[in-house]
Order: structure tokens, then C-alpha cells, then sequence
């Protein structure tokens, strides 16, 4: 009974999908401003000052760590600037509290899907997860597919390299512009071969970032971002910001549709 109370349980929905908020936009435009944060499931203090401080400026926010049914629901439920869309992946029995990604937009998505890793974490007995969501883009017929990831930790490479190819399928089947990011878990250096050489044979590229390790990921980076075809402007560890163990990581990105030129 007690591992019951303190241990959480999977998600059960026919939807693991939930809808907040009011995208301010039909479209993202030809510059594109994005967070990445592993929120700790706002455990720490500040956070909620911290969040409010980094995103007036953005145009997509991926978080992975979040929760529902804290006191912090109204940022999300309330907003009127960013559509948020939250894929779930577990449920503490006692609090209620669920725990997966969120992904924040001022446009409007015009598909998304969560896809659950195919092993889970031992355990736990839980799963992670990737958030596809797609955006259409100012003045081209094409649209922005965004992944947000929380790649599954704890288990052998195998199963690790089974998670990371359920990535790649998602990458392989869209034609137009792609956003990468999130927690990777990929503290090992076969895990972090594994994802980045995987990254590169789909035509990804990794945004480069100028940062320190922290101790308790293994002296590892976890958190990162890749992209195809747009244009990296800038990109930054706010190393400033103590109110998870992970520092938010952000980038700007332009884009310019080519065959739009010539309709």
C-alpha cells in the first residue's frame, strides 16, 4: 500500500493529450524564438517567477518535467499570448499530480501527437515521451514540425536506441523544417554517440552551446536542440536561472521558404 501512495502509476486516458490556453496567432513567423527547460516538475522555489520572467519574448516553449493540478495551472489554463499542449505520462496516486511534456505556441498547432517510448523505465514502471506538434509558417506552404522529447533513462542502450529510432521515424516522414529538442538523457558516451549520429544521418543539426556540466548529470549535457532547414541566429544557456536542476537553454531561428519566392 504504501509503494502505491508514493510511486506513481501511468497515465490511463484514451487521450493522453491536454489543451490549454489560446494561441495569440494563426501562423509562427519568419523569426522563431524557442525555450527548452526540464522544469523538475516545479519543485523548486522561484520557479514560477523564473518561467514568467523568460516568456514573453517566445514563440515556442518546450518543457519537459511539467505537471498539472498544482497551484501553477492558471499560467497555463489562462493564457491568451500561447496554446499549450500537454502530453501525459504519469499520475502520482495520492496528489493527484501528473507529470509529461508541454509544449507552448503562440500559433496555433495544426496536428499534434504523443507517441509513449516503447519500453518503459524500470521500477517506476513508467514511460516517456515525444510530443509532435506542427505549426504552419507566415507566407509558405510549408509547416514547422516541433518534437519535444524526454528520452527514456535507466535502461540499457538497447532500449535507449529503440526510443531515439522512435524519433527518427517521426523525422524521416516530414518534408519541411523540424525543431528537435528536449532532455535526452544521454549522459553516457554511448548514448550520446548513439543520439548524435542518429541526428546527423536525418539532416539535423545541433545547436551549439556554451555551458557548463552539472555534477549529477554525470558531467554530461542532456539538454539540447536540433534543427533542418532554418537558419540559427542565436542560442544560450541561462545559467543564471537555480530554480531547476536543469538550466533552460534557448535559441532563435529564422526561416525563409524558398519556393514561396517563386510562386
Amino acid at each position: 500500500m504504501l509503494f502505491r501512495k508514493i510511486f506513481p502509476e501511468v497515465y490511463d486516458s484514451s487521450n493522453p493529450l491536454v489543451y490549454m490556453g489560446q494561441a495569440s496567432q494563426p501562423t509562427l513567423g519568419k523569426t522563431i524564438s524557442i525555450l527548452v527547460w526540464n522544469i523538475y516538475k516545479a519543485k523548486k522555489s522561484g520557479w514560477r517567477d523564473d518561467f514568467l520572467k523568460l516568456i514573453p519574448k517566445k514563440d515556442l516553449i518546450l518543457l519537459q518535467e511539467s505537471v498539472i493540478n498544482k497551484h501553477d495551472n492558471s499560467i497555463f489554463e489562462k493564457s491568451r499570448r500561447f496554446e499549450w499542449i500537454m502530453a501525459c505520462s504519469h499520475k502520482y496516486r495520492g496528489s493527484q499530480i501528473i507529470t509529461g511534456l508541454k509544449t507552448g505556441s503562440i500559433a496555433k498547432s495544426s496536428v499534434h501527437e504523443c507517441l509513449y517510448s516503447p519500453d518503459r523505465e524500470p521500477l517506476l514502471n513508467t514511460s516517456k515521451l515525444v510530443l509532435a506538434t506542427k505549426f504552419n509558417l507566415e507566407s509558405s506552404l510549408k509547416t514547422l514540425l516541433v518534437l519535444n522529447v524526454h528520452a527514456i533513462n535507466f535502461v540499457r542502450i538497447k532500449k535507449y536506441s529503440s526510443h531515439i529510432n522512435q524519433i527518427l521515424s517521426l523525422i524521416q516522414q516530414h518534408s519541411g523544417p523540424i525543431i528537435l529538442a528536449g532532455d535526452f538523457n544521454c549522459w553516457s558516451n554511448a548514448r550520446f554517440e548513439f543520439l548524435f549520429e542518429s541526428i546527423k544521418n536525418v539532416g539535423l543539426t545541433p545547436v551549439a552551446f556554451d555551458r557548463e556540466t552539472f555534477w549529477h548529470h554525470l558531467n554530461n549535457h542532456l539538454d539540447h536542440i536540433f534543427y533542418r532547414d532554418l537558419d540559427l541566429i542565436k542560442a544560450e544557456t541561462l545559467s543564471d536561472i537555480n530554480s531547476s536542476d536543469h538550466y533552460p537553454i534557448i535559441a532563435e531561428f529564422s526561416f525563409h521558404d524558398l519556393q514561396s519566392d517563386k510562386l
